[in-house]
């Protein structure tokens, strides 16, 4: 709706572009709902990225999370938030965010390589349990021999 807001990523450029659209027209509602929805959205990040610097994944994933709720288009948040989900461990969530932010931005190379981190940690998880459930059969057979 907004496209400007994402500006690939340029948050800073798009409050101040909000900014100057409210100081042009202060009584327009749609430069206000904008402004309010830039400042919510750059907030929202700085907030994001704070916590992720910090290590706090889990209040990151949610500060992404509540900018996600001004814009769900919004394919940095997605990508920051699919970061803190990694982090997590929570692999199938952070693939589900990347591909909602490649599809999106299909060039968008960050996204791209989060997602394949992510495939490769969940490939490996699959195959330590098909290797821990080959562990127990034997222990098993051993032990009921």
């Amino acid at each position: 709706m907004y496209p400007f807001i994402d500006c690939v990523g340029r948050f800073e450029e798009a409050l101040e572009a909000a900014q100057k659209a409210t100081r042009l027209d202060s009584n327009s509602r749609e430069a206000n709902k904008v402004m309010r929805k830039a400042r919510a959205l750059t907030s929202a990040r700085a907030k994001g990225n704070e916590l992720f610097k910090a290590s706090n994944f889990h209040e990151a994933c949610i500060a992404y999370g509540e900018g996600l709720d001004y814009d769900p288009y919004n394919s940095v948040l997605l990508c920051n938030r699919a970061a803190c989900r990694s982090k997590l461990g929570q692999f199938e969530k952070a693939i589900d965010d990347c591909n909602t932010a490649l599809n999106l931005r299909p060039s968008y190379i960050k996204a791209r390589l989060r997602r394949a981190d992510c495939n490769a940690k969940v490939t490996r998880l699959i195959h330590f349990y098909y290797l821990l459930q080959q562990l127990l059969i034997y222990i098993y057979k051993t032990c009921s021999s």
